[in-house]
C-alpha cells in the first residue's frame, strides 16, 4: 500500500498535465521499489540460473534486480497500454494465472489477492472494452503494473517448489514489449524513454487489421486488434501456469514467445499499406534499424 499510493498519484499527475520528465517518474519507481523491498519483504533470491544465484545471495544485489523488476513492469504495462482491452485484459489473465499457481501452492493471501485484483480489472473491462467509456490512463496501468510485480516476486519467495522463471514467463508480453522497445529506440538512436508509434499493438492497428479484415472506421478497428494479442499473450500464460515448477520449460515459454513476437513484429514491418495511407499520416515508412 506505501508503494502504490505515490504509484497511483504520479500517474495521476501525469495524466493531468503531461508534465512530469521521465527520469524523475524513473527515480520515484527506484524508490517505490525500494519501499517494496524493505517494508514489505518483496525480494528477488533466486533466478535459477547457473553462477547468477551465488550472487543472488547477497543483499545488494537482491535488492536490486528487485528494484529494477519492479520497476520495470510498472512501464511494462503502461508501454502495452495502447488499444482498448488490451493491458487490462493482458493483466486480468496473468493475475489469474498467478491466482491459480497460488491455489495450487496453498496460499490463499495471494491467491486472494490476484482474484480480488483481476474481478476489480474486469468491472474496468466491460467499460473499456470494446468502445473505449473510460481508460487506464498512466495512473492505472502503473498500478497494475506495481502489483503485478508484488505478486509475482511474493510468489516465487513463499514457494520453494515455484521456478523464478515463472515470474518471468507469465509476463513475457508486457516484458519482451519493454525491452525490444528499448532494442528498437537505441538502434534509431532514440532515448530509450522516449514515446514512439512503432509498438507491435499500433503496427497491427495500422496494417495487419486494415489489410486482413478491410476495416477504416476506427472505433471498430481499435477493438478488432486487441483479440489479436489476447490470444498471443496466452502462448505465454498457459504454459507458464502448466509448467510452474518447472524452470527448463519456463525458459523455453520465454524465448519461444520472444521468437514468435519478433517474427510477428517483422512481418508487421514488411505489409504495405496503400499510398493514400502515408499521404494522410505523414508517414514515409517503419523503419527499426
Amino acid at each position: 500500500f506505501l508503494g502504490s499510493v505515490p504509484v497511483f498519484f504520479i500517474g495521476l499527475v501525469e495524466d493531468l498535465t503531461k508534465g512530469i520528465a521521465p527520469r524523475f517518474r524513473l527515480i520515484t519507481f527506484l524508490l517505490i521499489g525500494a519501499v517494496a523491498y524493505f517494508v514489505g519483504g518483496i525480494k528477488v533470491t533466486r533466478l535459477d540460473v547457473p553462477f547468477f544465484d551465488t550472487f543472488m545471495k547477497y543483499s545488494f544485489v537482491s535488492f536490486c534486480f528487485t528494484v529494477i523488476a519492479i520497476t520495470g513492469l510498472i512501464n511494462a504495462i503502461n508501454i502495452i497500454d495502447g488499444l482498448n482491452g488490451l493491458a487490462s485484459v493482458v493483466s486480468f489473465s496473468i493475475f489469474l494465472g498467478c491466482a491459480y499457481v497460488a491455489y495450487k501452492t496453498g496460499d490463499y493471501f495471494i491467491a486472494t489477492l490476484c482474484v480480488a485484483f483481476a474481478f476489480a480489472l474486469l468491472g474496468f473491462i466491460l467499460l473499456n472494452y470494446p468502445f473505449g467509456l473510460i481508460f487506464l490512463g498512466d495512473s492505472g496501468a502503473y498500478i497494475i503494473g506495481y502489483y503485478l510485480a508484488c505478486v509475482v516476486i511474493l510468489l516465487v519467495l513463499r514457494h520453494k517448489e515455484i521456478s523464478p522463471w515463472f515470474a518471468l514467463s507469465i509476463n513475457s508480453y508486457p516484458v519482451y514489449e519493454t525491452l525490444f522497445s528499448i532494442y528498437r529506440r537505441k538502434k534509431r538512436g532514440r532515448p530509450i524513454t522516449s514515446p514512439d508509434a512503432l509498438h507491435l499493438h499500433t503496427l497491427m492497428y495500422r496494417i495487419v487489421v486494415k489489410k486482413v479484415l478491410g476495416i477504416n472506421n476506427p472505433v471498430y478497428k481499435n477493438p478488432a486488434v486487441s483479440p489479436l494479442l489476447w490470444i498471443l499473450n496466452l502462448w505465454a500464460i498457459i504454459p507458464s501456469v502448466l509448467f510452474y515448477k518447472n524452470s527448463p520449460y519456463l525458459a523455453i515459454t520465454f524465448f519461444a514467445f520472444c521468437g514468435v513476437y519478433t517474427w510477428i513484429y517483422y512481418a508487421a514491418i514488411k505489409t504495405k499499406l496503400p499510398k493514400w495511407y502515408y499521404n494522410k499520416s505523414n508517414v514515409k515508412k517503419f523503419t527499426i534499424i
